[in-house]
């Protein structure tokens, strides 16, 4: 596995109307595997990736390994900062390419 980003996003939990990213479960990518996971608040990620971090997201096939999804950026519309994989002009967060959490209430 080649580096991706500086964190890989493995998960996430939505808020309870299901459009904004409460947290995502992250690890760091070391170029030949990823490292411990952690909980990181929505806020956190944003601040990071406004820093100059590079996030991604991807999922775990059948095999075992990991799959890159797609790269993680923040959008602002109208005045909201959203997590984004995919520009799509809607005000909430979407990354695709794993399987989210239940809502947390």
């Amino acid at each position: 596995m080649s580096k991706w980003s500086d964190f890989v996003i493995l998960d996430a939990v939505k808020d309870y109307r299901g459009t904004r990213i409460e947290k995502v479960y992250c690890c760091e990518d070391h170029g030949d595997k990823l490292g411990s996971g952690y909980w990181y608040s929505r806020e956190y990620v944003i601040t990071q990736i406004k820093r100059g971090w590079k996030y991604c997201t991807a999922i775990k096939n059948n095999y075992g390994t990991y799959r890159k999804g797609a790269d993680v950026f923040v959008i602002e519309i109208h005045g909201e900062e959203f997590l984004k994989t995919r520009a799509d002009g809607t005000k909430k967060d979407n990354l695709e390419f794993f399987a989210e959490s239940a809502v947390e209430l």
